[in-house]
């Protein structure tokens, strides 16, 4: 990300300056702020460090990492799911406003394992660093694509989209 973005830092910067000012909506910004600090409305509940840490027991090990197949990646689903319902219903801060951004870490870090799970999932081929169990070899008659993940009606919809190979000056090979 950081090559990427050094790279683009002028053309990004030239776009910035053209933008105008946006508009402030202040019902959003006021949802926006009663999300952050619902947490602190439980008491009492798993602390943000734990469910920190149970994400951690599916996203650094191997097993689900590295070597994926649908059994390990549908199993860290499930966890990951739980842990992103936790994060709204049962993670507290326990009134520390220090716990509160590991509340809102906890919900992001969630969020992303899900998307990255899901991309892993719909993509049943090896490429590059994504390495399937049971689809062992590279597919560039299906897989030359992008994944596409969105939300739509409050849920994460996963479609493809095939890449503009004609659009780049080097061609993969």
């Amino acid at each position: 990300a950081i090559v990427s973005a050094l790279h683009s830092e002028n053309s990004l910067a030239a776009y910035v300056a053209g933008c105008p000012e946006p508009a402030v909506n202040a019902d959003q910004a006021n949802e926006f702020k009663e999300s952050l600090f619902a947490p602190m409305k439980l008491q009492k509940g798993l602390s943000p460090r734990e469910g920190i840490w149970q994400l951690q027991q599916v996203i650094s090990p191997p097993r689900y990492s590295v070597r994926k197949n649908k059994e390990r990646i549908e199993e860290a689903l499930a966890v990951v799911r739980n842990i992103m319902h936790s994060a709204d219903t049962e993670v507290s801060p326990s009134g520390d406003l220090h716990l509160l951004g590991l509340c809102q870490d906890l919900k992001n870090m969630a969020q992303c394992a899900d998307l990255y799970f899901n991309s892993s999932l719909i993509r049943t081929e090896t490429r590059g660093w994504h390495y399937r169990d049971d689809f062992p070899d590279r597919d560039d008659a299906n897989w030359r694509k992008w994944i596409i993940l969105q939300k739509q009606n409050n849920k994460m919809a996963v479609s493809t989209e095939n890449m503009p190979l004609s659009n780049y000056k080097t061609k993969p090979y």
